[in-house]
């Protein structure tokens, strides 16, 4: 059951960073600064760059169903899946923001990003604990 909540919550999030990739997208200029330096893609480099690596992370979810059949991992899995969406969308509104021509503090925008990542990685580093705690969640409903 567990599993099925995060595949519905691992698409909501492709679905959500999709919309928001093409509506920061649309509102890039030709040459995307990627930070404050002299970082810079064509659009369309941008576009392929990040639409390969969403169709690279989330395909591997269809490969990963395949090859693994604990239902904790896949529910793990998916998860890290919605959590790296969760950073591609902070990531994509602060590179549409950084790109615009309005006067805009920046600063405000790192601990979102920040967090983001921070979300992304923790999630990660708690694949070892899943199994203890979901151990000592069955020995708790028995008792």
């Amino acid at each position: 059951m567990v599993f099925r909540i995060f595949k519905v919550i691992w698409i909501i999030s492709l679905i959500a960073v999709c919309g928001v990739f093409f509506y920061a997208y649309s509102a890039l200029p030709d040459q995307v600064s990627l930070g404050t330096e002299n970082n810079a893609l064509s659009k369309s480099a941008f576009f392929y760059l990040f639409i390969g690596v969403l169709a690279l992370f989330n395909g591997t979810a269809f490969l990963v169903a395949r090859l693994i059949r604990q239902s904790w991992k896949l529910s793990w899995y998916y998860g890290m899946l919605s959590c790296l969406h969760l950073f591609l969308i902070s990531t994509f509104i602060f590179l549409a923001i950084l790109n615009s021509s309005e006067r805009y503090d920046y600063s405000n925008l790192g601990p979102t990003v920040i967090g983001s990542f921070v979300v992304f990685v923790l999630w990660i580093a708690a694949f070892p604990l899943v199994p203890f705690f979901t151990k000592f969640a069955r020995q708790e409903s028995v008792s």
